[in-house]
């Protein structure tokens, strides 16, 4: 997919997606899929414009890590804020090093991250980068309020 992005730049389809957990989650359920787990318009927004990328995709879960979005998990209340700064450098690497083992190479990969400063800048990013994978952030300083204007202007709605 070749088109312009917000700032102008010719965007590039990705290899893959990661996208953020969001705090909002099913604490009724027990073990269901990851991708069902979530439930805030953010969320549902960010699940839909991954599915509609039609390339692999991972859930960034502050607990479980790299996750696969059809992985069954549990409820759980954990945020990386809520982390001191050396937990989420080990919870970056631990991401990392998962993104690396399911792929036999992965240089020039091309890696579109959905998710907030806790998730990519203690480490995910950089760590990406120096494996050799190519690192787009599309919604990088765009305010969150705006977050889910730019899913919809995507045809991604908060509806499943």
């Amino acid at each position: 997919m070749q088109e312009a992005n917000d700032r102008g730049q010719e965007a590039v389809k990705p290899d893959i997606l990661l996208i953020g957990c969001v705090k909002g989650k099913l604490e009724w359920a027990g073990r269901v899929a990851a991708k069902d787990l979530y439930v805030s318009a953010l969320w549902r927004c960010r699940r839909n414009y991954a599915q509609q990328m039609g390339v692999p995709w991972f859930i960034l879960s502050a607990k479980y890590g790299l996750v696969h979005p059809e992985t069954k998990i549990g409820w759980y209340d954990l945020a990386l804020g809520d982390l001191p700064a050396r937990q989420r450098r080990i919870w970056a690497q631990r991401v990392v090093d998962a993104a690396i083992a399911k792929y036999p190479s992965v240089k020039g990969m091309v890696v579109e991250i959905h998710a907030g400063k806790d998730y990519i800048d203690f480490g995910l990013e950089s760590g990406l980068t120096e494996a050799g994978m190519i690192v787009t952030r599309p919604l990088l300083g765009i305010p969150i309020g705006r977050h889910l204007g730019w899913y919809r202007e995507r045809g991604a709605s908060e509806e499943f």
